[in-house]
């Protein structure tokens, strides 16, 4: 008398055994393969993919501002996509960076920094070698 459960698959097996072999391998070819990176796909062109590293890769791991980023970005790839438009942007984006610098804004933050009233601001703020609670940010 045949046992239910198992029997019918070991038939199965014996009777196919290219089917589970390939089956097999298949998986093992799935388990081995490394995820796919978002960043080794890329939308709208592939002005980026022989790159030694992507710009955002760049950008993020060196901390860089929006307009930095989109410099990097533009000086990366004109040559391959944009063309004298990207070396516009660039300096569109240079000028921003420049009156962000010049606002006297800029340096009044900095000066009221110093007036903040909280004991843990200003002790990091000295740690960080800031003189009397104010420093450029």
């Amino acid at each position: 008398m045949r046992q239910h459960g198992a029997g019918p698959l070991r038939h199965f097996q014996r009777r196919h055994p290219h089917v589970i072999h390939a089956h097999r391998k298949r998986l093992r070819t799935f388990r081995e393969e490394p995820p796919i990176s978002v960043l080794d796909k890329q939308v709208g062109g592939d002005h980026y993919k022989n790159l030694a590293i992507q710009p955002i890769t760049y950008c993020e791991r060196n901390g860089l501002s929006a307009c930095e980023s989109s410099i990097v970005k533009y000086i990366t790839r004109w040559r391959l996509k944009g063309g004298i438009e990207d070396l516009e942007k660039i300096k569109h984006y240079c000028d921003i960076l420049i009156e962000e610098e010049r606002s006297p804004d800029r340096n009044r933050q900095s000066r009221e920094l110093g007036d903040i009233d909280d004991p843990r601001l200003q002790s990091y703020m000295n740690q960080t070698g800031c003189e009397e609670g104010t420093c450029d940010i």
